[in-house]
């Protein structure tokens, strides 16, 4: 009976722990800046810092170079929709995108 009792026990503990969320700190601290900016319009320059603050609070900062423009335009919307951003939020972080890619 005592077997039984804790295999049960040692099951549930191993379900409640593998189930349970995981929690993973994150920082609301902005990219650094890593390329010179100057040329950058308002626009993208804002879109940089809502890049910053709000992709970043959910996951760790992707880098941009790292996919293509036709592979943006896939993910950004799913990302701009997960964000919750407005169009014109949206519209600021594809020209910072675009810019990083060196369409500007």
């Amino acid at each position: 009976m005592n077997k039984y009792l804790i295999g049960i026990l040692f099951l549930f503990g191993v379900t409640f722990f593998a189930c349970s969320p995981k929690v993973v700190p994150t920082t609301n601290e902005p990219i650094p800046p890593t390329t010179d900016v100057s040329s950058m319009s308002p626009d993208a320059l804002t879109g940089k810092k809502i890049y910053g603050n709000q992709c970043i609070g959910c996951h760790e900062a992707k880098n941009i170079k790292s996919y293509s423009s036709i592979q943006w335009a896939t993910i950004l919307p799913e990302m701009i929709e997960a964000a919750k951003l407005n169009m014109e939020e949206g519209r600021q972080v594809a020209l910072y995108i675009d810019w990083e890619l060196g369409n500007h």
